[in-house]
């Protein structure tokens, strides 16, 4: 089997920096008045996104896209995907697609329990439950948010504060170990990702075994950016680059480079992705600078491969596997993943 290069400690060190910027960002929020859970959520959220035309790696694909800085020298306009095409957006567009589709799957199954996989801070959970009470008849749910970073964690606990109707669990999981004792097996379960199984370059069978050991009806929803998995020419070279001296060098300066902030402009080749203007509005490039993504920083490559053959495949019926559905980050889309069990 290949090289697996992301490891447990490299994936938590990751986000426990960027929850810590969260963390400060909620500050902000209560600072200025804010006092709603699903509120303080989106607002973390968008200040992150419309970071994106800021930052180096983008500005240049950017303006390899035809885009092109104001005056001030700032990206009013940035890439994204929909519908597995690239397309140019005003930079504070949000492409939320998750919420949507899990509204729609709760109508049709009404789940007494929903468990987010990898929750980080809790925005969806957050944002999904103000939803539910919004938009759909009255549910009695129990939310669950799993998440291994004890950062995530901790500002998913802060945030639920200003929702204390929500009946919500907090607890720590491990997709390399997934514990799921903490579920009757008789509820009605649905089970969601958002970009959180994408940090797992080798997903585990003992996951979708557990997963699918609940009861006939359980429901998983994975928006996770695994899009380019369906191409197998690029499956087989994802496989035969990873472990490489090649590919471990371009990993090894991604972290480097990380570690300064983009102080270097590196040129395309450095990733292997390529954004030309005639690129906009096509899905020709969409799978190959996905699966460059990927390999550069060892992100997921058998989720597809592993829901769509046996064993996990004899124990679910697939009702939806959407590639490349939506993305605000262009070369990472989220691909919809929705099964259930028979």
């Amino acid at each position: 089997m290949a090289r697996t290069v992301r490891s447990v400690d490299v994936a938590t060190s990751d986000y426990e920096g960027m929850w810590a910027k969260a963390t400060q960002l909620f500050r902000d929020y209560r600072a200025r008045g804010g006092n709603d859970a699903a509120g303080a959520a989106a607002d973390i959220h968008r200040r992150v996104v419309t970071g994106f035309a800021d930052r180096p790696r983008f500005r240049f694909h950017f303006a390899q896209a035809g885009l092109k800085p104001n005056e001030n020298g700032d990206f009013t306009q940035r890439v994204i995907v929909r519908d597995g095409k690239y397309e140019v957006v005003p930079a504070e567009t949000e492409v939320e697609g998750s919420i949507p589709y899990l509204l729609k799957t709760i109508r049709d199954m009404k789940p007494d329990t929903i468990v987010e996989l990898g929750s980080g801070y809790g925005r969806v959970l957050f944002q999904l439950a103000a939803a539910i009470g919004k938009d759909l008849p009255p549910l009695a749910i129990k939310y669950h948010a799993c998440e291994i970073t004890e950062g995530g964690r901790a500002l998913t606990a802060e945030i639920h504060k200003l929702a204390p109707g929500m009946d919500l669990a907090i607890h720590r999981f491990d997709y390399y170990q997934p514990d799921l004792s903490f579920l009757p097996k008789d509820a009605r379960v649905l089970f969601y990702s958002v970009a959180s199984v994408e940090q797992i370059p080798e997903l585990p069978l003992v996951l979708a075994e557990a997963l699918t050991s609940f009861r006939p009806g359980t429901v998983g929803v994975h928006f996770e950016p695994i899009g380019w998995q369906s191409d197998s020419a690029l499956v087989a070279a994802r496989y035969a680059a990873e472990g490489t001296v090649a590919s471990r060098l371009r990993q090894a300066t991604y972290q480097l480079v990380k570690g300064v902030r983009g102080a270097l402009n590196l040129p395309v080749g450095f990733s292997g992705i390529s954004l030309a203007p005639s690129d906009i509005g096509s899905s020709a490039n969409v799978k190959r600078n996905a699966a460059a993504w990927s390999l550069r920083k060892s992100y997921n490559r058998n989720m597809i491969r592993l829901f769509s053959t046996p064993p996990v495949s004899d124990r679910i019926v697939m009702k939806n596997l959407h590639i490349n559905a939506f993305g605000d980050v262009p070369f990472n889309p989220e691909t919809i993943l929705h099964w259930q069990a028979k």
